[in-house]
């Protein structure tokens, strides 16, 4: 149930991503401006109000200036093959919607002065292999460049504060992404199922990764989180399934459910001593004083782990899909088993519940398909259809 309900989970998330990229939320983008003038420079990366340097790969043609005063519809019906959009200089915002689903467009150019681009702007451009931000822009909008399937590497200007959700998700092409200081929130869902994205630089001044903001970005080796960051949101890492290790810094106090789940390369979780939240030992998460285990490596290799014994809760997916455990030893300090605590483990075999555990969660114990038995206190339980215990008969 629980692979099912990870394959359900992953589908779900990329569908709503594809419905991100297709709908209006709320606005979120302030009034255009009129436009003053139709002159800006490319800067690599950033713009100004200079004369533009096109690219000698795009003809005239292909070439659209675009003024986001007047109906941009229109203008775009105007030239059947652009490749090249120019917003000219004056507004302030991209409005919602704007270009979304223009599958021809290989290049934006987005002026100075413009510091928001709007929910969708450019959702579904599946062509868009290069953007171009101005060192102005604030605020990227919800869905703003999900399912641009092109787009190989973003560079934020160190102006942006607010990455909204699914702002960049289902960009399947992107290998390399850098957050700069100034964003505080990495949303939901904001990278989610970038399945090329295997560099990924997180500046200092970054203080919360929403949920799932990286599942499913599988190509994702490594990630350093920095001293800032003070929440993982549930799921934020989930899916990952390069990912080797991570080291939790001294600032982090919240890490929400399933926040690495399903990482099947990850080895270890490290954590800095200093924190006052969280401890690991021998790479496994822990709280603080160990009365908690949070989360056991999908990617540890060990074939049998002895519980420490000071643990009291074993968490909410805490071995969760770990396929190379055998043996579990759980000691008699532990009262409660949370959900899908050993959800996927598939190999592992011997197990024994103390009588002092009263409470143990839905799924705790599903897809354990090495498992037949397992001894609770003085009771012998199999596996229900629910995964969790039911004393045989």
């Amino acid at each position: 149930m629980k692979k099912l309900f990870s394959a359900i989970l992953a589908a779900a998330i990329l569908v709503a991503a594809l419905a991100s990229c297709s709908h209006d939320k709320s606005k979120e983008n302030n009034g255009e401006q009129d436009i003053e003038s139709e002159n800006i420079e490319s800067t690599g990366g950033t713009t100004d109000n200079k004369d533009i340097i096109l690219p000698k790969t795009y003809t005239e043609e292909e070439t659209l200036h675009i003024d986001l005063s007047k109906d941009i519809k229109e203008q775009l019906e105007r030239k059947a093959d652009v490749k090249c959009i120019v917003i000219s200089s004056g507004a302030e915002s991209i409005p919602d919607n704007a270009f979304a689903e223009c599958k021809g467009i290989e290049k934006v150019v987005i002026p100075s002065g413009i510091t928001q681009i709007g929910v969708n702007a450019f959702t579904g451009c599946s062509a868009l292999c290069e953007v171009i931000f101005p060192d102005t822009l604030t605020f990227i909008g919800a869905g703003a460049f999900c399912g641009c399937t092109a787009l190989s590497e973003i560079a934020l200007p160190d102006s942006v504060t607010t990455i909204r959700d699914y702002a960049f998700s289902a960009c399947t092409a992107l290998e390399k992404a850098e957050i700069p200081e100034s964003v505080k929130e990495i949303e939901t869902n904001a990278f989610s199922h970038c399945t090329n994205l295997s560099d990924v630089l997180i500046h200092k001044g970054v203080e919360s990764i929403g949920s799932n903001a990286f599942f499913g970005c599988t190509s994702l080796e490594s990630i350093s989180i920095p001293d800032s960051v003070t929440q993982i949101g549930a799921g934020s890492f989930r899916g990952c399934s390069a990912l080797s290790e991570i080291f939790i810094p001294h600032s982090v106090t919240k890490i929400y459910t399933g926040a690495f789940s399903d990482c099947r390369s990850l080895e270890k979780i490290d954590v800095d001593e200093n924190n006052g939240i969280y401890s690991a030992e021998d790479g496994v998460l822990f709280n603080k004083y160990k009365t908690m285990l949070v989360a056991y490596p999908a990617g540890k290799s060990d074939m049998a782990y002895t519980i420490p014994e000071s643990v009291t809760f074993i968490g909410n997916e805490a071995f969760f899909a770990n396929t190379h455990v055998a043996e579990i030893v759980i000691p008699e300090s532990v009262t409660a088993i949370d959900w899908w605590a050993f959800s996927g483990c598939t190999s592992l075999a011997k197990i024994a519940v103390p009588s002092n555990v009263t409470a143990i969660g839905t799924y705790a114990f599903e897809n354990c398909t090495s498992l037949s038995e397992v001894t609770w206190g003085d009771k012998i339980c199999t596996i229900n259809e629910y995964g969790t215990l039911k004393e045989k008969q």
